[in-house]
């Protein structure tokens, strides 16, 4: 009925090696190969394999899906491009607010790569989202969204970060969390909660939500703080909506 998409991702070393227990290596590559072989399948065609298989190609035993979307997550320049080269969207998370364009251009970069028509894929940036009455504890989970990947996930995220123009900020989270736990953004830092995240009552709520839109996010996609209770689910959508 047109409602799924499918999206994918190379995610984090911190992620892929301390959970999955797998090697974390090339993922650009692994995602083309990845994204090449799963819409190849859902075409109802045999998987292309790596150069070089004794393996026989093998298909579904399904008949061909309809056009999937699918959508593809990453940060990383090369990904983005890719993203632009074949997907039909880009999901990126933790990207700042105010750099979308210069993903946009690098979307635009991968299509005329691809030789593809010059509209990019869609945005659909993944942001961690946290509605309450009192916009002060509103503002202390997004903190926590912030503060936890920018020191729990690994270099990843900091690095990304810090290359988009806010290395003294990421330096200074770094800092006021130490303390393992801590889950801290200080004031010097609060433009990282603007930059990345959509908080606040609900009326702040819905003016940050709108700045996403207003910066080039076609799909805004919200992520919620985890083990919400379900009457806190339905204010946040409530708001929102």
């Amino acid at each position: 009925g047109g409602r799924f998409a499918l999206g994918l991702g190379a995610s984090t070393a911190q992620l892929v090696e301390g959970l999955h227990d797998v090697p974390y290596s090339a993922p650009v590559d692994r995602m083309r190969r990845v994204l090449t072989q799963v819409r190849a399948l859902l075409k109802g065609e045999r998987v292309p394999l790596a150069p070089g298989t004794a393996a026989r190609a093998l298909r579904l035993n399904l008949p061909p899906a309809p056009r999937v979307p699918i959508h593809l997550a990453g940060l990383s320049p090369e990904t983005v491009r890719l993203a632009g080269e074949l997907a039909d969207g880009w999901m990126p998370f933790l990207y700042p607010r105010s750099r979308l364009h210069e993903g946009t251009a690098l979307l635009r970069e991968g299509r005329a790569r691809a030789g593809a028509p010059a509209e990019p894929p869609r945005i659909l940036p993944s942001i961690p989202t946290v509605v309450a009455a009192d916009g002060a504890e509103a503002r202390k989970g997004a903190a926590w969204f912030v503060a936890f990947y920018l020191t729990s996930m690994g270099p990843f995220y900091p690095r990304t970060i810090s290359r988009l123009g806010f290395e003294r900020e990421v330096q200074a989270v770094t800092a006021a969390n130490a303390t393992r736990g801590s889950a801290v953004v200080p004031q010097e830092a609060e433009v990282l909660l603007e930059e990345l995240t959509v908080y606040g009552t609900p009326d702040e709520a819905r003016a940050r939500l709108a700045r996403w839109r207003q910066a080039g996010a076609e799909l805004p996609i919200l992520l919620l703080p985890p083990q919400l209770e379900p009457a806190q689910i339905d204010f946040t959508l409530s708001a929102l909506s």
